[in-house]
This record gives structure tokens, C-alpha cells and sequence, in this order.
């Protein structure tokens, strides 16, 4: 059995996540690696203070956490669906993206932690 995490998207609505091999995929068909798409979900910049340097956060690239929420609640649907037969009704990436009322910060650190979850070694 799978394991699938929830993610919030707004006060009462929780959807199925899911990083796995599809997801990955296509992410680095967009972004060119992984680890870029992560610096989009999850930018810091540089700042040098007295003789430190601090990493401070940046803003999240929104098109960067949109395309992988969406990658990874999709996939998480499809497999709730195939494993535990709960049925859904269709979204499309924009049904999907409108229904969202949570800071979008928010939901590029769910992203990310989904996406670290992703590279855990499986007991």
C-alpha cells in the first residue's frame, strides 16, 4: 500500500500528495533538475552581516509551487483512487488552483517537505 500524505489547500479542503517517480519526472522536464525546482519552491538569498553570512528567505516562485502542487496532488488523487478506490470528480489544473485559499508560502513549504519526503530511505 502506498502512503499518501494530505495537503491543505484551504479551510475545509484536503487532498491526497504524492512525489514519486512521475512527479520528479516531469519536473525536471520543466526545470532542468530537481534541485532547481527546489530553489524556485524554496529561494534564499545571501546576506553578509559584519563578517556572517545569513540566508535569508525570498519569495517562492508562485508558477514553480503551482506546477508542483498540482503535479503531486494530481498524482496523489490518481493513486487514492487505484489503491483505496475513493472516487474524486475531476479537476483540472485551474478548478484545482481556484479553490486555493491558504498563502501561497504556505503551500510551497508543504510542497517542499513533500518533495524532501520524497528522498527518505523507505524502512
Amino acid at each position: 500500500m502506498i502512503q499518501l500524505s494530505k495537503i491543505k489547500l484551504a479551510k475545509s479542503i484536503e487532498l491526497p500528495v504524492k512525489c514519486n517517480l512521475n512527479v520528479l519526472e516531469a519536473i525536471q522536464k520543466e526545470y532542468g533538475t530537481v534541485a532547481e525546482f527546489e530553489k524556485r519552491i524554496v529561494p534564499f538569498r545571501e546576506v553578509t552581516v559584519g563578517e556572517e553570512i545569513k540566508r535569508l528567505p525570498k519569495e517562492p516562485d508562485i508558477g514553480a509551487v503551482t506546477f508542483g502542487l498540482t503535479l503531486m496532488v494530481l498524482e496523489g488523487i490518481e493513486i487514492d483512487r487505484e489503491e483505496n478506490h475513493t472516487e474524486y470528480t475531476d479537476l483540472s489544473r485551474r478548478q484545482l488552483l481556484n479553490v486555493i485559499t491558504r498563502d501561497y508560502r504556505a503551500l510551497a513549504n508543504d510542497i517542499h517537505e513533500e518533495l524532501r519526503r520524497c528522498f527518505e530511505i523507505k524502512k
